[in-house]
């Protein structure tokens, strides 16, 4: 660590926030998870975790924060930094940027991502994927969401890609018509197969269904028919699956099967357990991603 910028790393959930610190060299020395309340009681545990880690390795030197969205990611347009349009009560409008420079003061470098992109980020530059000029990064989990790296720089529009609101066609396999976990649309990724949706569907948590369980086979479909619109859509290298679901581990093989009998043919994709894999740095990557994001702040 001698002669090492020390630099700080958020990764914000809606369940918890994990505080790192590290070095570009030698990545998360340490971490202090907070849980996520309202934010008038969240950043003050933040703040203290931080000046726990600060007073074991210096103060840090730049900060990357990577967060649940939706969030403003272009420093260029009006609300960077500012989380919009969520259901998590108490944070639409929370200022990121605002907040974080109260904590830390305003000349230190900041970059605010959200969560996705960061992991994106961490995957890309894992040593499978250094040679994929383009990868897309799916976390399902809670809820699911996506990023997406293109020539070794994260991917953004107007803003930053909501791919767990990719609409999908309803599965035959579904138990009642028009069923959604999600608060805004009736048939997105997210409200069809999200942990959250699999939990109200079926009355119980994917954790503890059995490999023969019926929902998989549900699920299956869900995450098949994103894979066909991630590939029509942008055509990536690699595509990247992280999150809880996901560890099941005869998930993504019926996931690839699944897949090539919805893509018809269409697609000369390289061989599918190249192309649609696990994540290498499992929860771990919004957190490594945001280390990154503060070495190059």
């Amino acid at each position: 660590m001698k002669g090492e910028r020390v630099l700080g790393a958020i990764e914000a959930g809606g369940t918890k926030w994990v505080c790192g610190i590290g070095t570009a060299a030698d990545g998360i020395m340490e971490e202090i998870v907070v849980p996520t309340g309202q934010p008038d009681a969240t950043l003050p545990a933040v703040v203290a975790a931080f000046e726990d880690l600060q007073g074991r390795y210096g103060r840090v030197t730049a900060l990357g924060v990577a967060t649940f969205g939706p969030v403003g990611v272009r420093p260029d347009v009006a609300g960077y930094g500012v989380i919009q349009n969520t259901p998590k009560p108490g944070w639409r409008g929370f200022d990121f940027l605002s907040a974080m420079t109260a904590c830390f003061g305003a000349r230190l470098p900041m970059v605010v991502e959200t969560d996705v992109n960061a992991a994106a980020l961490a995957e890309s530059r894992q040593p499978a994927n250094r040679d994929c000029g383009s990868l897309i990064y799916l976390t399902v989990g809670t809820g699911i969401g996506g990023g997406m790296v293109l020539d070794k720089r994260i991917w953004k529009g107007r803003g930053h890609p909501e791919m767990g609101h990719l609409l999908v066609p309803e599965s035959s396999l579904e138990l009642a018509s028009g069923f959604s976990s999600c608060p805004f649309h009736q048939h997105c990724l997210e409200g069809k197969a999200s942990g959250t949706a699999m939990r109200e569907r079926w009355g119980s948590s994917a954790e503890t269904w059995p490999d023969d369980h019926p929902g998989w086979d549900l699920e299956v479909d869900y995450l098949a028919a994103a894979v066909v619109s991630l590939t029509a859509g942008w055509a990536p290298e690699r595509i990247v699956f992280g999150g809880g679901v996901v560890e099941s581990e005869p998930l993504l093989p019926m996931v690839r099967e699944r897949f090539l009998e919805l893509a018809g043919g269409y697609w000369e994709a390289p061989p599918l357990d190249q192309y649609v894999v696990r994540s290498s740095l499992k929860n771990r990557a919004g957190l490594v991603g945001a280390l990154m994001l503060a070495a190059e702040a």
